[in-house]
């Protein structure tokens, strides 16, 4: 619950995360934290599909 709060009113807002929060205490949950080797962009402003 301490890592599921912040994380739940980061995207959904305070008052809405809380709501989520309480009402799922009861649940088990699992984060996962990715960390990527690597990180693809694409700059489409220099290809045919950026216009």
């Amino acid at each position: 619950m301490a890592d599921t709060r912040p994380m739940a009113r980061r995207y959904l807002g305070i008052e809405m995360g809380d709501a989520y929060t309480d009402a799922n205490a009861g649940n088990d949950s699992v984060r996962v934290n990715i960390r990527p080797d690597r990180w693809w962009t694409v700059d489409y402003a220099k290809t045919s599909i950026g216009g």
